[in-house]
């Protein structure tokens, strides 16, 4: 219908063109006809948009426009500007803004009450935005239906506060030569009663009797992890308010978002050279008026009202790793290891943490001490990275080895566990030879920083635990521990405690022998430390008298009554338990109970027996309180 429509106003206006008027009409008479059709055609054809379920809504405009710019907003002001046609009754869309788009400028400011220059700025593009910048809004009335209602947003001035932010604090920052995009001060904008779009933000440096760009290689600004914008530092892009003092940097051409009544945090980052000159204090701040907005009713708004408070922040030299040396929580306990009597065996005789922060590092040698080798028994100790081997140095006797072929790179804010190996040959003699390593302080390790500094380590000795080499032995675990208050004496209440250690005996390389409790090597004094060649107690505090004790094993261990002995297949693992029954003799307080020593052998009879006492520190009962 609405085609129809407008090509019946076409033609009455094509019949009046070629037919011969029946009298005779002015030029003025004629002019005002086309005009009329005109207008008829322009609102017959936003019918049929509007039919066709096209809308001119939501046509904003931020741009200042003036003739002879061409630009898409020209053809956008050009589209809106032709829906009047007492405005621009010629309608042409060319993107270029000549004569008669100035003209119709003029028209349309001329219309609503503003000055006619013709030049589109702030008041005519209010205008503009009440008429045409309204957002459209959907609402659902069925679930296959929708009805569109449109609800025009009246343009607002806006308010714009800025603050500092809290976070990095003044004077807490150090910026190294070398350092990139790091964070020395932050603001939080705050928009009021419109939303604001910010285009520029002011900065000004204040340095003391020097230049910033002999420091700093940039200035960025950014929008949490999104970079607004970076400016270098130098002459031409700083101005100098005073010199060698004060200067300031403009951030131009910035367009983002701070949504009415909501807040924003942008920072401040700075980018420094790689060997700065001045090495000194420098501080930031926000001017009065240095953030400037536009609102919604394309009016400038601008923040802080005053200066703010100066943050301050320090360049200097290179910075330099912190790196910290420590024991491994895993590092290998004392005790026995098994070597292989046919080929060679690696033994872990340390682990230590390498913790390194605030720039990578990159160690290159390192010095390890041979304490303990017992006959020559290893031939050379390595260094690993998880399963890398990193270095090797051959020893047959003790002392200091150095380690000088490697290339460990450790990045800052990690740490990385290494593991220091003893080689020990094939042999079927070695049994109970011993071995122990110490990183040697403040040399365990060396190298060079990301700078290319040499590094300069400060840290005590990173001892291991002696190990005793075995090629058939036991190896002894904790697998329970209980200290109870079993009954009292006759004379005072919970003197008297039961304590049971289980200990998981594991057979490595071949069978092992333990002697039982009625054993004559095994005595009938459990008491003292000092006497007794098997499972033996020894006290925490004050004197704990064991008025009985056991010792059995389970049924994995083979008992061989006639000899008075456990056997432990090899392979095999058995759980051995020694309780004692003691009663506190001094004072009130914690006692324990602990396994001071074990004897064991590889083979029957215990003609070539081991009194171990090495390896039995976690073989203990928990501390339990007793009265006297």
């Amino acid at each position: 219908m609405s085609k129809k429509l407008i090509a019946l106003a076409l033609a009455g206006l094509f019949i009046l063109s070629v037919v011969a008027p029946a009298k005779a009409v002015t030029v003025d008479e004629l002019q005002a006809q086309i005009t009329a059709l005109l207008a008829q055609i322009t609102t017959l054809q936003q019918q049929l948009a509007q039919a066709q379920g096209q809308t001119s809504s939501g046509v904003c405009f931020y741009t200042d426009l003036q003739q002879g710019m061409t630009s898409a907003e020209v053809s956008k002001l050009q589209t809106q500007l032709k829906l009047d046609p007492t405005v621009y009754p010629e309608g042409l869309v060319t993107g270029y803004f000549g004569p008669l788009t100035l003209k119709a400028a003029k028209a349309f400011q001329a219309k609503y009450g503003i000055i006619t220059t013709g030049y589109v700025g702030p008041l005519t593009r209010a205008k503009l935005n009440e008429l045409y910048c309204t957002p459209t809004t959907t609402t659902t009335v069925a679930p296959t239906e929708t009805t569109t209602t449109t609800t025009p947003v009246a343009a607002a001035e806006g308010i714009l506060t800025v603050t500092q932010y809290a976070i990095p604090a003044s004077g807490t920052v150090t910026v190294y030569g070398g350092n990139t995009n790091k964070e020395v001060a932050a603001y939080k904008l705050k928009a009021s009663n419109s939303d604001i779009r910010v285009k520029r933000v002011l900065v000004q440096l204040g340095i003391l009797n020097d230049f910033p760009w002999r420091d700093l290689s940039s200035i960025s600004i950014w929008d949490g992890s999104t970079l607004l914008k970076e400016v270098a530092v130098n002459s031409t892009n700083l101005t100098e308010t005073t010199w060698a003092t004060t200067y300031q940097l403009t951030f131009d051409g910035l367009d983002f978002l701070v949504a009415k009544d909501a807040e924003k945090i942008i920072s401040l980052k700075v980018s420094a050279l790689a060997v700065p000159q001045y090495k000194g204090a420098i501080t930031t701040l926000i001017p009065a008026n240095g953030i400037r907005g536009v609102d919604t009713a394309n009016l400038n708004v601008y923040g802080p009202a005053t200066n703010l408070t100066a943050y301050s922040f320090t360049t200097a030299t290179a910075d330099v790793p912190s790196v910290t040396l420590s024991v491994a929580t895993d590092n290998p306990p004392e005790g026995n290891v098994i070597v292989s009597k046919t080929a060679t065996t690696r033994v872990d005789l340390l682990k230590f943490n390498v913790k390194v922060e605030n720039i990578d590092a990159t160690f290159k040698s390192g010095t390890i001490t041979v304490n303990t080798n017992s006959n020559s028994a290893m031939s050379a100790v390595e260094l690993y990275d998880g399963t890398t081997l990193l270095a090797s140095a051959a020893t047959t006797t003790t002392g200091d080895l150095a380690w000088s072929t490697f290339t460990l790179p450790v990045s800052a804010g990690t740490t990385k566990t290494l593991t220091v190996k003893g080689v020990v040959a094939a042999s079927s003699t070695i049994a109970g030879e011993t071995l122990k390593v110490t990183g040697k302080a403040n040399a365990a390790l060396s190298g060079v920083d990301a700078n290319g500094a040499a590094l300069s380590l400060t840290h005590s000795a990173i001892a291991g635990n002696t190990m005793t080499v075995y090629t058939v032995a036991p190896t002894f675990t904790l697998a329970s521990a209980t200290s109870v208050r079993s009954n009292s004496s006759t004379t005072t209440i919970n003197d008297v405690g039961d304590f049971a250690i289980g200990i998981k005996v594991t057979a490595n390389g071949g069978d092992i022998y333990l002697p039982t409790a009625s054993h004559g090597t095994y005595g009938n004094t459990v008491a003292s430390s000092s006497v007794g060649f098997y499972p033996t107690i020894s006290t925490g505090l004050g004197t704990l008298k064991a008025s009985s004790s056991s010792w059995t094993c389970d049924s994995s261990a083979i008992e061989d009554t006639a000899n008075k002995e456990w056997r432990i297949p090899a392979g095999v693992s058995s759980v051995c338990t020694l309780t004692v029954n003691a009663q506190n003799q001094t004072a009130d307080g914690y006692y324990n109970v602990s396994t001071y020593r074990i004897i064991w052998d590889t083979v029957t009879g215990f003609g070539t027996k081991v009194l171990q006492t090495t390896g039995l520190s976690a073989l203990k009962a928990p501390e339990l309180l007793l009265k006297h």
